[in-house]
């Protein structure tokens, strides 16, 4: 079956001839814009969002970070002078028990002359 005018393209529902299919392609070009527009500025200001969640994410953890290496270099200082004062006292000690050996060396020998002498006297 063939309509006046060719083909039958201009009797199908969905075409409109004329002037009328430039108005409704370009009705219809700025409603599917607008729907774009109303589902991509959501989706943006979402995404922003997440954007700035995570960039004060990060700065939180770069805060902790200066922290811990702030602490942890606290910390290695600390032990690096207890290090220091241990060594010293270790030192301080060797030689208290140096000098007590000493003496006790000297109280010995002194010890043995004066058993000889009273041995001698008696």
């Amino acid at each position: 079956m063939t309509v006046r005018g060719g083909t039958g393209w201009d009797a199908h529902p969905g075409v409109r001839p004329g002037n009328r299919a430039a108005a409704a392609g370009i009705s219809a070009l700025l409603v599917i814009g607008l729907g774009a527009a109303l589902i991509i500025v959501p989706v943006a200001v979402v995404a922003l969002g997440l954007a700035t969640l995570a960039l004060v994410g990060v700065l939180v953890l770069l805060l902790a970070v200066r922290r811990h290496d702030r602490v942890t270099s606290e910390v290695a200082l600390y032990d690096l002078d207890q290090s220091r004062r241990s060594t010293a006292v270790a030192e301080d000690l060797r030689a208290e028990v140096r000098r007590l050996h000493d003496d006790l060396a000297r109280i010995t020998t002194q010890t043995e002359r004066l058993g000889r002498a009273r041995k001698e006297d008696s």
